[in-house]
């Protein structure tokens, strides 16, 4: 999906997902963008646990997680869980473009955003 549909999709609130290469051998990786509500409780919550700061309403706030799973795992009947993860990168992002250049950084082609059930993202 191109950039601009992505962008457009964050902003209705749509998480996102692209498949990435994996850094151990028998995993699979992902990358997967949630787009916050700062009105919601629940989005303080997760700011605070990754360290990041209260924002004010207007700006957008993206979560961005880059995690491995193993691929007996998801070939298995078990549920994914949290503990089954593991993660690389757990970060909160205030802006598109600092969304974007933080994909960059990370190596994800940001053009290989999709719906999460595209790519199989996992949770």
């Amino acid at each position: 999906m191109n950039t601009d549909s992505a962008l457009e999709l964050l902003r209705r609130g749509r998480p996102l997902a692209v498949s990435l290469v994996p850094r151990n051998e028998g995993f699979l990786a992902w990358a997967g963008v949630y787009p916050l509500d700062p009105s919601k409780p629940s989005t303080a919550v997760v700011l605070r646990r990754l360290g990041a700061t209260t924002v004010r309403s207007e700006q957008r706030v993206f979560r961005v997680r880059v995690i491995e799973v193993n691929e007996s795992l998801l070939r298995s009947e078990a549920c994914i869980s949290e503990e089954d993860l593991h993660s690389r990168e757990d970060r909160v992002v205030f802006g598109e473009e600092a969304l974007m250049q933080e994909l960059t950084r990370l190596g994800v082609p940001q053009d290989g955003l999709e719906l999460p059930d595209k790519v199989n993202y996992p949770i």
